[in-house]
């Protein structure tokens, strides 16, 4: 078992980080609009670490850490990150995903390089707990979401065009069908600029929702109305850590059909929901 080395003689990691926080979610999505999903794995990080400028001193320390790991061979090393509000998480069980190191002199004496590495398992860290009704957060200056967003309107239509030009098509959603969406299934695209404590916020909710997982509210940020069932549209929260109380995160949002026969729409409150698979 080895630990990525200090550099700089302050820590195991420079900025610019990117950290991701990965779960695995089984899919299962039907004609109209109602899903089945089901928990693979738990949350696993992976991790890109550029460093840039090192003395000869801890570039050479890096690829002895890598001679050590025997490139990925290795999956027991460790890293320790903290954030400006004090908080440390330890990485265990981690493995390299390069068999090679690659040491640029950017000046002289001055070394590029970059450690790129991925838990392979995580046996410490069940999923933290939010109490029910599940809502996206608001963070602490009072908004879920930033400007630029992005909100896409999502209709289901099959069709044939013919040699001709003529289209025969067939709306399934918005057409009144029994069980299918009466209109339109919404979906977001938030870019987040969070300070650390905004980030463990939206990385709380993010984990107790074990990615794609488990439904929540959303509140629409232009028309103020909220819609139940949606869940994150990805089982990947990519962080950048651009510097100190510096991140920015990409989170979609998908809303889906509930299956209650009844179509889609928004409410406030959604039903308890029993862990194993989802609606």
């Amino acid at each position: 078992m080895g630990a990525v080395p200090n550099v700089r003689g302050t820590g195991q990691a420079l900025y610019p980080v990117t950290r991701s926080r990965e779960y695995s979610t089984d899919l299962a999505q039907f004609v109209n609009g109602t899903e089945q999903r089901f928990k693979a794995r738990a949350g696993l990080t992976r991790l890109k670490l550029p460093y840039s400028y090192l003395v000869a001193n801890d570039a050479s320390n890096l690829e002895a850490f890598v001679d050590s790991a025997k490139g990925m061979f290795d999956p027991t090393q460790s890293i320790t990150l903290t954030d400006s509000l004090g908080n440390s998480n330890t990485y265990d069980n981690l493995a390299l995903d390069q068999d090679t190191i690659t040491v640029i002199e950017q000046d002289a004496t001055l070394y590029n390089t970059e450690l790129d590495l991925h838990q392979t398992q995580n046996l410490d860290s069940p999923p933290p707990t939010v109490s029910q009704p599940w809502t996206f957060p608001v963070f602490d200056v009072g908004v879920s979401a930033q400007r630029p967003h992005t909100q896409i309107r999502r209709f289901l239509t099959a069709n044939v065009d013919q040699p001709t030009g003529i289209r025969y098509s067939w709306a399934w959603y918005g057409e009144g069908l029994n069980g299918f969406p009466n209109g339109a299934l919404e979906a977001w695209e938030l870019t987040l600029l969070l300070s650390d404590l905004n980030l463990v916020t939206l990385e709380t909710f993010f984990a107790a929702m074990e990615g794609r997982m488990w439904p929540f509210t959303f509140l629409d940020p232009d028309s103020e109305v909220e819609y139940f069932p949606c869940r994150f549209g990805t089982d990947k929260l990519v962080i950048q850590h651009k510097g100190v109380n510096n991140n920015v995160v990409v989170v979609p949002i998908v809303q889906y059909q509930v299956n209650d026969g009844t179509g889609t729409g928004s409410s406030a409150t959604p039903p308890p929901v029993s862990y194993g698979n989802a609606e």
